[in-house]
């Protein structure tokens, strides 16, 4: 999504369409934006979809933002900034409570 032109409904229109097809994670500029299903999506955390993005981020090197959003992709690419600039990384993780953060 592009960020400089975004506006509330396009943001509200664009989780509804991705949660629609059951894809609860959006970027959002350089934001990941995960929506809440309120049930479980085993296919989202399978060891290949890990392995995946950690294959595709830190041994070919392509940048995270370049594939399908995934938390996976997200930590994946701390790592690798962790590794390349040996400095501290930090993810926030906000929401409302009983969003399922943990």
């Amino acid at each position: 999504m592009d960020v400089e032109t975004l506006n509330n409904a396009e943001l509200l229109e664009q989780l509804r369409g991705n949660f629609e097809e059951r894809k609860i994670y959006s970027f959002v500029g350089p934001t990941l934006m995960i929506t809440n299903p309120y049930e479980f999506y085993p296919e989202l955390y399978t060891k290949d979809q890990k392995h995946f993005y950690l294959e595709k981020i830190l041994t070919e090197n392509i940048n995270y933002k370049d594939l399908p959003p995934h938390l996976y992709g997200v930590v994946a690419e701390v790592i690798r900034t962790l590794q390349k600039n040996k400095v501290s990384q930090s993810i926030l993780i906000s929401g409302e409570s009983g969003a399922g953060k943990t």
